[in-house]
């Protein structure tokens, strides 16, 4: 039998409780699409593709990609 959304949800937050913060921004529409569109472009989903600027704006030359909690 199918999961309800409750049950989905469920799962999601016991699996990644304490690996995960949510970060919630208002960004003009522009903006918006052009996060929307690079993160696209580059095979990312927007929050990937946040921490790879992050890490990319220090130097830090690792990839965004593994075993993490947004994956």
């Amino acid at each position: 039998m199918a999961k309800t959304t409750a049950e989905r949800q469920k799962e999601f937050r016991e699996r990644n409780k304490g690996k995960t913060r949510k970060l919630e921004v208002l960004l003009p529409s522009d903006e918006f699409s052009l996060l929307h569109d690079n993160a696209k472009q580059q095979g990312l989903t927007k929050a990937k593709y946040v921490v790879r600027l992050l890490h990319d704006n220090s130097g830090d030359t690792g990839a965004v990609q593994g075993n993490n909690a947004i994956d």
